[in-house]
């Protein structure tokens, strides 16, 4: 046999391992010179992802024709990638980016190459410093001074055109010269002035509103229009501007509750704002300020009330007024008699208020206060319109007993509503609406001494007296105080014996008959007697509620004697301050330190540490002092961050653009809780990460009880120190060490990457990777539970969906493996989403290029001469010496047309006798062969075609070819054994086949030198893989069965069982030996029915099938798929069947269970299909019903086999019977409407039961997502 062989060089396609684009000099590639369009790029020019040191586009492929390392790897085939807006080519071959002065386009990459002063992803944007001007981008002429903001700069020719209030070539003078405070006027009127000011119509110049009221707002010439409070309008934002007028006095006296610094963005500044508002036209007292009054009560010992004048700078903006006391703290003396306290209210006095006042004893009684004056009962405050302030008395009562202050609280309740309604809001509270006063004991110590020694003294009357005589004695203290006498006497000596109670110095006169006797008067010295508890004072801090905690406190003792009197003198031992804490089962006390000022007082000092009530008891010698023991209480002190505390997840775990929470709960520096806020602007929360730097947290939100919520979004993966500050000093175990994973994938951040992106082979199986990123580009490493979806559409300019049998499968690392087979060649866009954001560069453009050609697919066409085009056109001749020309199209498995030649055939010796000329290679997959035969001979037409490591002589599918005269010429196919064939492959190939149960023979075709061969065998077992219906075949025997019955026809009686087999192989041709593969067979027809499926567990099943009705029949014969679920079609528009319009989103889902309410990732689409196989357990009739939210117009159809079962859309159905066979797949078909049009998102479940089948949702096992078809279809016709 003489071989007719086409040499043709290929490219072997090897894959890169490269993950971004790289500049390279493309003098590094010895054949091939710089194309023209690409200048070389200087070496070490490079940019890096996050650094791009090439701001440019320019950039080559790896692979590319000028790349050192993968050279001309599309020598062979043409550039196929597409650039945004892609022209050309032009004369010189180059395309375009929209036009030639736009930009290049790179077709290796796709990309677009920009010219200077071009940008963007079609180079139709401008650079900065360029415009565009008629569609070009050209370079700026700069505008003097940027034309001062005051206009627009002609970047063309440099010009300012100013706007129409300013002018100049720069536009920097003003247009409206009357005022600086004018923004928009003509030639010669101003119209308009900033906000306060208004135009004054006879001098053109902005006046400002203040002349009606200090707080307008906005006014006209002749009145105010609106009012604000002004200092909590903007000046405690930003400070006020130059060019307002100063605040009136009773505006820079006002107080708040809150400081805040200029510029705070806390809430709470404008919380005292009041609600300013013009006085009504109908109010009689305007201006306000001409009839502020400030009334007082009791001027003249009566109810009544007298008013003067009150000077205020409200006149035409006010309210009905905020209420508070004029002092939060008023103090009298006991023996006052009565104190006078001050109500004021805001807002000018517009209108009439009423409101209540209350007493609050806090440590007075009714016996020390009473709530009002004797004169009146009434605690009612009535402001008539006008009145700003009312000032009343409360009565004060002195029980002239000696003690400590006393204290009492008066609270102001809300306003009445008011009585004059004419449309005013109702007065309000302030926050000074307490005010606290307190009592001052002004009585003195009584005289309660007794001698603690006493003097004894005689006195003898001098010479001279005389018995019988009257005498008189007189003891009279040096204080001016006399004390009582007893005296006694006998015949011969007087004895005067007197007993004091009060200490000091005193004068005692002597006189006999009105004279004194002699060195009279005598000064006597009365001591105070040993200290006595009962009398002694005790004083101090310590003595009192509402301590601090942490804080030191005195307590003062000043010794008395049994008389009160003071004693001066130190020494006295055995005192003792204990404080113990009565609140707690834990015994806490408290001793204090004492000092003895050595004049009679002593010094107890104490530190109380824990919160809670305190039993404080002063004892001399066991003895309690002065009303001792206290009962004092300890309030914690300012929260520091030493001791405050954080606690919940947040300080131990985040994850990224994840808010994360934990609450820090503030402690004083005794660690005990404040139960009390206000530290919020303290916290400060930061995020430290060792290598990328901090992230602040948010403001934490005060709890209002010691606890704030805090919170701070993490933005890098990793261990990273979370500081919690208070006051500028860390909390309690700060810095945390949290470990920080990434959050929720962001698909605009995850990069697809793989060969499988830009090219593919049609038929093999091929993937690519997507690697998960967050939202701040953080490699997800705990990723897997993304919802990755992934779309073809194609080929070439084709919009619809395509099946693309794509597999999507997580390998750990944060990657996912995306495979998918495609069959017919040609342009694709493959979209990638993550959780329904495209990924970057998503959508992606590939091609799919033809498979190896294969024998039976590749087909021969006469072309000459011309074949019958009907029944009564004669029959085809072939004269002896008439050319003979057909035409050979090679195509894959397939049934794609190879683009490239280089096949060589094989013909035989009568053939190739009539070979007229060689067979010509078209170079796009076809050949020509002509044929002349000279005599009249039957021969027979079988070209071979050369598969590498395949078939020696595999037979094309040709059809009869007639050949006359004399005789017709038949075309003869007989199978070839298989081996291996030489050809030009740089590389070792190898086939699996099946030699049965003793396992498989591999057979390894190596190339030495490109001239000899050797086959080497070995014996392996190789496992077949999953079933596919590319690779499997019916027939009329299976492997080792013996068939009954011509089950595939071509002809078959009626009401006849009729077998025939099919045997299943994975995609590399192996038997699946071991069974269990799940067939589908249909026979179309008159009398369409489904095939009896009998598994052999040997890779062959028997198909039984029986028509009832003659006539022709088709039968359908598939492979069901291994993935388990329903496929889901969803559609963006209900009315898609009757458009024609394809779904939007294509993906599998294991159960039929949505809650669209719960998951949002596929609420957005009003109509979804399901489709797929039921396989159920039992042979019997099934319950099928769905659970759906129909009241709201929800709905759904569910069929089997093409039969309905569930008439939901049309009938309102939500359930049906249905008989199903045990182990047969039977086609579902699940449609749901109004998924998503609905306020209420909806839901839908679908569920089955039958006598054996318990009620349960159809679960993944059961349900088969789609099944191939073992082509090619079996065509017969039943008779009778």
């Amino acid at each position: 046999m003489i071989m007719i062989m086409m040499v043709l060089a290929l490219l072997v396609l090897l894959p890169c391992g490269v993950q971004a684009f790289r500049e390279i000099n493309s003098s590094t590639d010895p054949l091939i010179g710089t194309h023209a369009v690409f200048e070389p790029y200087a070496a070490g020019y490079v940019g890096y992802y996050g650094d791009p040191a090439n701001p440019s586009a320019e950039r080559l492929n790896e692979g590319a024709p000028y790349s050192p390392d993968t050279p001309r790897i599309f020598f062979s085939a043409p550039l196929q990638q597409t650039c945004p807006g892609m022209v050309g080519p032009g004369r010189n071959g180059d395309y375009y980016c929209y036009s030639r002065e736009y930009g290049y386009c790179d077709r290796r990459s796709g990309l677009c190459v920009c010219n200077q002063g071009y940008t963007g992803l079609d180079c139709t944007a401008c650079l900065p410093g360029y415009f565009k001007q008629g569609g070009l981008c050209s370079a700026k002429k700069s505008c003097p001074n940027d034309c001062s903001r005051g206009g627009e700069c002609d970047y063309a020719t440099g010009v300012c055109s100013c706007n129409p209030t300013r002018r100049g070539a720069d536009g920097s003078q003003r247009f409206c010269a009357f005022d600086e405070k004018c923004v928009s006027c003509t030639s010669s009127v101003c119209l308009r002035c900033v906000e306060g000011f208004s135009v004054d119509p006879t001098t053109q110049t902005c006046v400002s509103c203040a002349r009606y009221d200090p707080r307008c707002l906005s006014c006209d010439s002749s009145r105010c229009l609106t009012c604000a409070d002004l200092q909590l309008n903007s000046v405690r934002r930003s400070g006020a501007r130059r060019i307002d007028q100063p605040l009136p006095d009773d505006e820079r006296v006002r107080e708040f509750s809150q400081t805040f610094v200029y510029g705070s963005q806390d809430p709470r500044v404008f919380d005292e704002a009041e609600s300013f508002t013009i006085v009504p036209a109908s109010y009689t007292l305007s201006p306000l300020n001409e009839s502020s009054f400030a009334c007082t009560q009791g001027g003249n010992g009566d109810a009544g009330w007298s008013c003067s004048a009150y000077s205020e700078s409200h006149r035409v903006c006010g309210h009905r007024g905020v209420f508070s006391f004029v002092s939060p703290l008023y103090a009298i003396d006991e023996a006052a008699g009565d104190i006078t306290i001050t109500v004021q209210r805001s807002g000018g006095g517009l209108g009439r208020a009423t409101l209540l006042y209350d007493l609050e004893h806090v440590t007075t009684t009714a016996g020390d206060v009473s709530p009002s004056m004797f004169y009146t009962s009434s605690q009612k405050l009535e402001f008539a319109p006008g009145v700003v302030t009312l000032t009343f008395k409360l009565q004060i009562h002195d029980d002239h007993v000696l003690e400590s202050n006393k204290t009492l609280r008066l609270h102001l309740r809300e306003p009445f509503e008011p009585s004059d309604l004419f449309g005013v809001a109702p007065a309000t509270l302030g926050n000074q609406r307490r005010t606290l006063v307190t009592i001052l004991d002004d009585d003195a110590f009584r005289p309660v001494a007794n001698l603690s020694r006493v003097v004894s003294s005689e006195t003898t009357l001098m010479l001279g007296g005389a018995a019988g005589d009257q005498l008189n004695f007189q003891i009279q203290s040096v204080l001016g105080n006399g004390v009582p006498v007893s005296w006694n006497s006998d015949l011969d000596v007087f004895r005067l014996v007197a007993r004091p109670q009060r200490s000091g110095d005193y004068s005692m006169s002597v006189k006999i008959n009105s004279y004194a006797l002699s060195a009279s008067p005598f000064i006597v010295t009365v001591l105070p007697a040993q200290l006595n508890p009962a009398r002694s004072v005790l004083s101090g801090s310590g003595l009192l509620v509402g301590r601090v905690a942490g804080q030191a406190v005195n307590v003062v003792l000043v010794t008395r004697d049994l008389y009160a009197n003071r004693i001066y003198v130190g020494g006295v031992a055995d005192l003792k301050l204990q404080a113990s804490r009565s609140s707690s089962t834990v015994p806490t006390v408290v001793t204090a330190q004492i000092v003895d000022n050595a004049d009679g007082t002593y010094k107890f000092t104490y530190t109380p540490r824990v919160v809670g009530s305190y039993s404080v008891a002063v004892m001399w010698k066991g003895a309690y002092l002065h009303n001792s023991p206290y009962t004092i209480t300890v309030v914690p002190s300012t929260p520091v961050g030493s001791t405050s505390s954080a606690q919940g997840p947040g300080i131990i775990a985040a994850q990224t653009n994840v808010q994360t929470t934990f609450e820090v709960t503030t402690r004083d520096s005794s660690g005990n809780a404040v139960p009390t806020g206000g530290v919020a602007a303290a916290l400060s929360v930061a995020l430290e990460h060792p290598e990328k730097g901090n992230v602040s947290g948010n403001p934490c939100t005060d709890l209002l009880n010691g606890h704030y919520t805090c919170t701070y979004t993490p933005h890098f993966v990793g261990g990273t120190r979370l500081h919690v500050a208070l006051s500028q000093q860390a909390i309690l175990g700060s810095p945390f060490l949290v470990d920080v994973t990434a959050g929720p994938a962001l698909g605009s951040r995850c990069v697809a990457s793989g060969d499988a992106l830009v090219s593919a082979v049609a038929g093999q199986r091929t993937n690519f990777t997507i690697s998960i990123y967050d939202a701040f580009g953080n490699a997800k490493d705990n990723a897997g539970s993304e919802n990755i979806s992934v779309t073809f559409t194609g080929p070439g300019v084709l919009s619809s969906a395509v099946n693309a049998a794509v597999g999507v499968t997580y390998i750990g690392g944060g990657t996912f493996v995306v495979a998918y087979t495609l069959s017919l060649k040609g342009t694709y866009k493959i979209g990638v989403t993550v959780d329904g954001v495209a990924v970057v560069s998503s959508p992606f453009t590939m091609y799919t290029y033809p498979a190896l050609a294969s024998s039976t697919t590749t087909s021969l066409d006469l072309l000459s001469p011309t074949l019958p085009k009907s029944q009564i056109d004669p029959p085809v001749v072939f004269i002896a010496g008439s050319p003979i020309v057909a035409r050979l199209t090679t195509r894959d498995v397939l049934g794609n047309v190879l683009e490239t030649g280089g096949n060589r055939f094989q013909l035989g010796d009568a053939v190739r006798a009539f070979l007229d000329v060689p067979i010509a290679d078209e170079k796009n997959g076809s050949y020509l062969v002509t044929l002349r035969p000279t005599r009249s001979v039957l021969f027979p037409f079988t070209p071979k075609l050369m598969v590498p490591g395949g078939l020696n002589g595999s037979y094309f599918a040709a059809s009869d070819v007639p050949y006359q005269p004399p005789h017709s010429l038949d075309g003869v196919f007989d199978p070839r054994k298989r081996s291996c064939k030489a050809q030009k492959y740089e590389h070792w190939s190898g086939g699996v086949s099946d030699i049965g149960s003793n396992g498989s023979k591999l057979l390894v075709c190596s190339r030495y030198g490109g001239t000899s061969f050797s086959h080497k065998t070995t014996t392996l077992r190789v496992f077949p893989n999953v079933a596919t219906a590319v690779t499997s075949f019916v027939s009329p025997n299976g492997a080792g069965v013996v068939a009954t019955g011509a089950g595939l026809g071509p002809q078959i009686y009626t009401k006849q069982n009729y077998t025939y087999h099919v045997t299943v192989r994975d995609a590399f041709g192996n038997v699946r030996d071991s069974g269990g593969d799940l067939l589908v067979v249909r026979v179309h027809g008159p009398d369409s029915s489904a095939g009896n499926i009998t598994d052999l567990t040997n890779g062959d099943y028997i198909v039984t099938y029986r028509a009832m009705l003659p006539g022709a029949y088709e039968i359908e014969t598939r492979v069901a798929e291994p993935e388990r679920g329903l496929t889901g079609y969803y559609y963006v528009d209900s009315r898609s069947v009757q458009r024609n319009l394809p779904s939007a989103v294509r993906t599998v889902d294991a159960v039929i269970d949505f809650d669209w309410s719960k998951n949002v990732s596929m609420r957005g689409y009003p109509r979804v299909v399901w489709r797929g196989f039921l396989h159920p357990l039992f042979t019997e009739e099934y319950t099928l019903w769905v659970k759906i939210q129909s009241d709201v117009g929800s709905a759904a159809d569910v069929y089997i086999d093409g039969q309905t079962v569930i008439d939901g859309l049309n009938a309102g159905a939500t359930s049906g019977h249905v008989v199903l066979v045990s182990g047969r797949l039977h086609a579902i078909t699940v449609e749901y409407r109004s998924a998503s049009l609905q306020h209420d998102p909806g839901y839908l479940s679908l569920f089955w039961q039958s006598v054996r089948q318990t009620a349960q949702l159809i679960p993944t096992q059961a349900l088969i997502s789609d099944a191939s078809e073992i082509l090619p279809r079996t065509q017969l016709a039943a008779v009778n």
